[in-house]
């Protein structure tokens, strides 16, 4: 009798631990999330995605595009956004990703002790299309000349778009009445049918309103607004063929193409985040 009492509760003991190790088993390797698709997987449209990692957007390989060397700058993801969010948008065959977020200017060169922080962004551009197109993102720091010298690859213009802060690189048309001895000129990139371009644009904090003079087409007519607290960057891409004259193609520069607006859905554009303070 002694020993069928042993067997039995010998028996219970061991039901009762196999449930508990089961469930210490299934603890221990809990489903991880489902992997999310890059930015040229999203549907076409804006979107923002917290940059938590350094990694950048996926895409083509960046190519080298007959950009002067010095001209070149790190793509997204390199490490020189603090606090950023990645957003996306995708206009017909182009798609811009940006890292947008605050960070150090890389230019001038030098003097990197006195540089402050300011809205830093990390950008790339895919062309998907089958045309050769040109991004307008050399932007010159004075629209007038008729040649490039001197460019400063993180210049881009700063104003006031519909209450939000606009940081963009583009160019604008004269303004009416205005005649130039020779047509002022921008600074281009060739993008090529699937090719990808990166850059990186910076303005300081607290903005400050950077646009082309009286002779140009632009809104610093409204200066900036002391209640801002969105911004957005833009960046202006059309056809390459279609870019309004000559290249001016200099040895050891960018190239340089007549200054000229925006024409429909050229200028890419993020949707507003929240400013940061500054």
């Amino acid at each position: 009798m002694t020993r069928l009492r042993s067997v039995v509760l010998s028996t219970l003991v061991a039901l009762a631990v196999l449930p508990a190790a089961a469930c210490g088993q299934e603890g221990a390797t809990p489903a991880g999330p489902a992997a999310s698709t890059g930015p040229l997987g999203s549907p076409a449209g804006a979107s923002s995605t917290p940059a938590s990692s350094p990694s950048g957007p996926a895409g083509p390989p960046s190519t080298s595009l007959g950009a002067s060397p010095t001209l070149g700058t790190p793509g997204p993801g390199s490490g020189g956004v603090s606090n950023g969010v990645l957003r996306t948008v995708k206009a017909g065959e182009v798609t811009l990703s940006a890292y947008m977020g605050v960070g150090f200017s890389q230019y001038p060169a030098g003097d990197g002790i006195r540089r402050k922080p300011g809205l830093l962004v990390e950008y790339t551009i895919v062309n998907h299309g089958q045309q050769s197109l040109a991004a307008y993102d050399l932007v010159p720091a004075d629209l007038g000349s008729a040649a490039l010298t001197e460019v400063n690859p993180e210049h881009a213009w700063v104003y006031l778009h519909d209450r939000s802060l606009r940081v963009s690189k583009q160019a604008f048309d004269t303004a009416p009445g205005v005649d130039f001895a020779a047509a002022p000129v921008t600074g281009i990139r060739p993008l090529p049918a699937g090719g990808t371009l990166t850059g990186r644009a910076w303005a300081p904090l607290p903005p400050k309103l950077d646009v082309p003079g009286k002779n140009f087409a632009s809104p610093g007519g409204r200066g900036l607004a002391l209640d801002l607290f969105t911004w957005q960057f833009c960046v202006q891409v059309g056809d390459f063929a279609e870019r309004g004259g000559p290249v001016t193609d200099r040895l050891a520069g960018p190239l340089a193409a007549p200054a000229r607006a925006p024409g429909p859905g050229e200028l890419l554009c993020t949707v507003p985040g929240p400013l940061p303070p500054g």
